[in-house]
């Protein structure tokens, strides 16, 4: 029975190096991660992320005009470098729409 669960703990114990491995490596690598606008709109060109550009978690990456005047669409969840902005001056953005990927 002690065998049991010696190799039990130490199977576990494995499986917890692994995971912290590949998360390790994810970070160290830059992982992509898509940025997600919480609210609808049309987007304001001077309130705009561009491509290239570093950000810090919590920087605005998109404005929107909406029924109650200009508001922030989507701040940035990581720090990193902007790699892509998947919405335009004028076009009208959905909650939960992508608008810009990070790599951190």
């Amino acid at each position: 029975m002690w065998q049991r669960i010696c190799k039990n703990k130490f199977l576990l114990g494995i499986a917890f190096v692994l995971l912290f491995s590949v998360i390790g490596v994810a970070k160290a690598n830059g992982a992509l991660v898509v940025q997600k606008s919480i609210l609808q709109g049309e987007v304001v060109a001077t309130q705009l992320v561009a491509v290239g550009q570093q950000v810090k978690e919590g920087e605005v990456l998109v404005c929107v005009k909406t029924a109650l005047g200009i508001a922030v669409a989507s701040r940035a969840t990581v720090n990193g470098t902007v790699v892509e902005v998947l919405v335009k001056p004028g076009e009208i953005v959905k909650v939960q729409q992508a608008v810009a990927v990070i790599k951190n």
